[in-house]
């Protein structure tokens, strides 16, 4: 599968489209890739996706802790990670 036929997937709402391009924007290993990744895995997290709900909280975590901004930016991202932070037990503080 090529990126674009992943994101016209992923976009239909195909959860392992959306975690494929996770995995494929967070191997880039840069601020712009992460940001990236963690928008695809944010979405299949919201679909209950327990891979992509850990993901999601590490990912939000990283671009925290390097000073790069969230990539949603918004106070519902925001909420969503701490809310699935908690249901899952993820012990650590947020930023």
């Amino acid at each position: 599968m090529t990126i674009e036929e992943a994101k016209q997937m992923a976009t239909q709402g195909d959860i392992r489209a959306m975690c494929s391009l996770g995995d494929f924007y967070i191997k880039q290993n840069t601020g712009e890739g992460i940001r990236e990744a963690s928008k695809w895995y944010e979405l299949a997290a919201r679909k209950n996706v327990i891979y992509a709900i850990h993901i999601t909280v590490l990912s939000k975590k990283i671009l925290a802790y390097s000073d790069l901004q969230v990539v949603a930016g918004s106070e519902e991202s925001v909420d969503f990670i701490k809310k699935i932070g908690k249901k899952f037990m993820i012990g650590h503080r947020m930023r």
